[in-house]
């Protein structure tokens, strides 16, 4: 058996977003909420997906506007970028411009990750399209941290665009809504 993939996740948004939440959800089967907003957590498991392993890197970073410079940092080595935004919040994507913004340079896939898709959606899907073909991601996943199904099938379509490598030409692909 060859060795396992290494594919380096990074997470951002605003805080209480559900970033930690995705991820302790993830690693544990529930969500763990911290006591206190991380400032930059990195947590790693292995996976197999389609009878490939992977040594997965997520990293967690703050939801803090300062620390934005640092979030940048982390973006060095990643092989996908991930903002993410609660559905259920109508500011929601607002939030998320600036997370969109700072990433727009990288030369890896960037998706748009909604979280807390169990709390219902004040956020339209003609609102979800737009932002993503402006910010030109890549696509969207979506998922709730109470529901580990939802949350390893986000992560699993997190590995298909991380394994797209390098993208020359970012644009939006319409398959994540099954509809091509």
């Amino acid at each position: 058996m060859s060795p396992p993939k290494n594919i380096k996740i990074v997470l951002m948004g605003n805080t209480g977003t559900g970033k930690t939440s995705l991820i302790t959800s993830f690693l544990y089967g529930h969500p763990v909420v911290p006591k206190k907003p991380i400032l930059f957590g990195a947590f790693y498991k292995e996976i197999e997906v389609q009878e490939t392993q992977y040594k997965l890197s997520l990293c967690d970073t703050s939801g803090s506007k300062e620390l934005i410079k640092l979030q940048e940092m982390t973006f060095l080595d990643a092989d996908l970028l991930v903002v993410c935004t609660a559905l259920n919040d109508k500011t929601g994507l607002k939030s998320a411009e600036m997370y969109a913004e700072s990433c727009a340079k990288a030369k890896v896939p960037i998706l748009l990750c909604l979280t807390k898709a169990d709390l219902g959606s004040a956020i339209t899907r003609q609102e979800i399209e737009d932002f993503v073909e402006h910010h030109k991601l890549n696509g969207i996943v979506q998922c709730s941290a109470n529901d580990s199904q939802s949350v390893r099938q986000a992560i699993e379509r997190m590995i298909e665009y991380a394994n797209l490598g390098i993208v020359l030409e970012r644009g939006y692909c319409r398959r994540v809504f099954r509809c091509c």
